[in-house]
């Protein structure tokens, strides 16, 4: 009997002893683990600022949330003679901004605005040669000579006096050969037009084009060019660069009009500075901004050449006056031949953009005193070269440092 009542004793213990350390409950536990949990709250969304400056006042200004897109605003208006053409990144124009993208940081943007003067080719374009009797796109034995051609803006018109006036000091201009601020510049050589678009492109905040090697970096300032040995660069009392060395006009080979420095000049592509255009680029803007074999019905309504300046009226003439080709640019046949980027030598299906190797220039479009047709030619050193006013005649060449009255430029910018 004892044995039952100790049995029961150990038994009700052993119960409260459990209760005790929690097994017959889980009140207590789930009240425990209900204090423990932390309420997850949504994340508050990121949001950064896009601010739309034109003409250093904000145009415009958002907050976008983060991985979402900035709304394009409507265009900004600018003084009638420029056209706006896109927003970008910084204030030297060289990163245009993306809309397609999202937002993962503040950002100012930049509105930029071209003059009315320059006209936009459009896409990057490949033409896939041959183009019929062009002697840049060619095809060889060793196939066709394919040119991707940039998006470019092209200037509508020659470089004038005036525009060449405001950094280069113009070289022997006469009336007989057609002088006023709206003509285009003449006497000017090859150097000379590398230096011009660099300088234009500093002083209107664009990133030159034209670099040499210096300490083993490229350097795109004139100035440090002009300080450099065999430079043959001058800068006379009103700041205007120019050329000092004697151009010889009968194409003899000076070693003393060679520019050391100039003659290392190398192009940036990607740079959206003023520069010359390369051949082939010369010839795609001619044919209208296409591969298209581009015809002239009546010379004399898009060109000044031999069969309209005749008498009083053999020189130049003031820029714009005829019709535009089918892109819109003027006189890119007759008044002054055009320089190129090149240099004249033999084009192969592997020839680059950037053209041939020789120690001569290229100059496209004819001029003044040239015919329609190519049947006049320039002689140089035995050789004779058609410069009549077409597309397809390669000019007389020129040394670098060797000037023309017969001879300007027209500038280009590679539309980034």
């Amino acid at each position: 009997m004892l044995k039952e009542f100790l049995k029961a004793i150990c038994v009700l213990f052993l119960a409260s002893m459990f209760v005790a350390c929690g097994g017959g409950s889980s009140s207590s536990s789930d009240e425990d683990d209900a204090a423990n949990v932390t309420e997850v709250q949504p994340a508050e969304p990121t949001y950064y600022r896009v601010s739309f400056y034109n003409n250093g006042e904000v145009y415009d200004s958002q907050s976008v949330q983060s991985g979402t897109r900035a709304q394009r605003p409507a265009n900004p208006e600018g003084d009638e003679n420029l056209r706006f053409v896109g927003w970008y990144e910084n204030p030297n124009f060289t990163k245009r901004f993306i809309f397609n993208k999202a937002v993962d940081s503040d950002v100012n943007l930049y509105a930029r605005f071209i003059s009315n003067n320059y006209i936009p080719t459009g896409e990057e374009f490949t033409i896939e040669a041959p183009i019929p009797g062009s002697n840049i796109f060619i095809e060889d034995e060793n196939g066709a000579r394919n040119i991707t051609i940039p998006s470019l803006y092209v200037c509508d018109h020659e470089v004038s006096q005036d525009e060449w006036a405001k950094y280069m000091k113009p070289n022997n201009l006469k009336d007989s050969w057609g002088k006023g601020d709206n003509y285009p510049i003449y006497n000017v050589c090859w150097y000379d037009c590398i230096v011009y678009c660099n300088l234009r492109s500093e002083a209107e905040g664009l990133v030159p084009a034209y670099y040499i090697i210096i300490d083993g970096e490229e350097n795109y300032d004139v100035v440090t060019w002009l300080t450099q040995d065999g430079s043959n660069l001058e800068v006379d009392a009103d700041g205007k660069f120019y050329y000092k060395e004697t151009r010889d006009k009968n194409h003899v080979p000076s070693d003393s009009a060679i520019s050391a420095v100039l003659d290392q000049v190398q192009c940036n592509l990607d740079a959206n500075g003023y520069r010359i255009p390369t051949e082939a680029e010369w010839e795609f803007i001619a044919r209208g901004g296409s591969a298209n074999d581009a015809t002239y019905e009546s010379i004399g309504d898009y060109a000044w050449y031999s069969g309209n300046c005749q008498g009083g009226e053999k020189k130049s003439h003031e820029v714009k006056q005829k019709l535009p080709n089918t892109l819109g640019i003027y006189d890119i046949l007759g008044n002054v031949s055009e320089i190129c980027f090149d240099r004249h030598g033999t084009i192969t299906s592997q020839t680059d953009i950037f053209g041939a190797e020789g120690p001569k220039c290229v100059r496209r479009g004819g001029c003044y005193v040239n015919k329609k047709d190519g049947s006049d030619t320039g002689k140089d050193d035995g050789i004779k070269y058609p410069t009549g006013c077409n597309i397809e005649a390669r000019g007389q060449p020129k040394y670098p440092y060797e000037i023309s009255e017969y001879g300007g430029l027209r500038v280009i910018c590679t539309a980034n």
